[in-house]
This record gives C-alpha cells, sequence and structure tokens, in this order.
C-alpha cells in the first residue's frame, strides 16, 4: 500500500504558506514588482493533481509546469487552463532517452499558442538539455513561432 493511499496530505498548509509568504513580500517589504507563478511538475503516482495546491487567482500572477521527458508535450494544459491565468513552461527539456533528440521545432510547435514562454537548462556531462544540443534548433530560433531576446521591443524606453 501507498504512502497515504497516494494523496497528499499538506494542501492547506502549502496554501497557507503561499499567501503568508505572498502578504508579508507585498505589503510588509512593499515588493510590487514579484512576478509569481504557481508552478508544478505532473506525474503519476505520489504527486497530487496539478491545481491542488493552487492558492488562488488573488496570489498568483502565472501557471505554469516543469516538463522534461522522452519527446516534447503539454500535459496537464487543459488543467493549467482552468485556472485562468497566463500559462508558461516554467522548465522543459529532454529526459534520459531524449538527451540530444529533441527536437526543438515539435517542441515550439507542441506549446505554440499555449505557453507565453518556456525556459530550458542547459547541458551538464551526461545530459543534453540545452536548446543547442537538441535537433533542429536553428530551424526553431528562426521560426515565427518562436521570439527570441532581440526581438523585444527594448522596454526600458517606455518608462
Amino acid at each position: 500500500m501507498d504512502a497515504y493511499n497516494n494523496k497528499q496530505t499538506n494542501e492547506a498548509d502549502y496554501k497557507a504558506l503561499w499567501i503568508d509568504l505572498y502578504n508579508t513580500l507585498t505589503y510588509d517589504y512593499g515588493l510590487d514588482n514579484l512576478i509569481w507563478t504557481y508552478s508544478v511538475i505532473p506525474h503519476v503516482g505520489w504527486n497530487a493533481d496539478v491545481t491542488t495546491f493552487y492558492p488562488g487567482s488573488d496570489y498568483v500572477d502565472l501557471v505554469g509546469m516543469d516538463y522534461y521527458g522522452a519527446t516534447p508535450d503539454f500535459p496537464n494544459y487543459e488543467e493549467l487552463k482552468s485556472l485562468g491565468k497566463t500559462i508558461v513552461m516554467s522548465e522543459s527539456g529532454p529526459k534520459d532517452a531524449g538527451y540530444g533528440q529533441w527536437n526543438m521545432m515539435q517542441f515550439a510547435n507542441t506549446i505554440k499558442g499555449k505557453a507565453a514562454y518556456f525556459l530550458q537548462w542547459h547541458s551538464w556531462n551526461g545530459a543534453e538539455v540545452a536548446i543547442k544540443d537538441n535537433k533542429n534548433t536553428i530551424e526553431m530560433m528562426n521560426s515565427d513561432a518562436v521570439i527570441t531576446r532581440d526581438e523585444l521591443q527594448d522596454l526600458t524606453t517606455r518608462f
């Protein structure tokens, strides 16, 4: 038998901690320039549903997920969409058998129209995770589906 019948037991504590941290940083310390991202790591088994720990729309700016897999995917997109916030791919990249094999253009097409941005980590010894270490990198970076940093408007002149 799995511990706690595969149910998380600390949802209320997690939400209370998130809200307390939000209120402390926002109101006590006056930090009004923070972006609050509720990001989950969906997985079968021990972890709860992706919306279980959501602290509420008043305390979250973005919702996202971390996804590492053999091939590009965006599981649980509909559940994240139900939260009514801008969606991001907080972390992404290939895992194990996918190292160096991810099709970056397929990934761009998978998240196109769904995620405002994605973050993909660098590679390290024994793991080809970085964008540059995977397939169709140049095609993805030149695609109309992707906006790169050099294509962003210089926001410093707007304020």
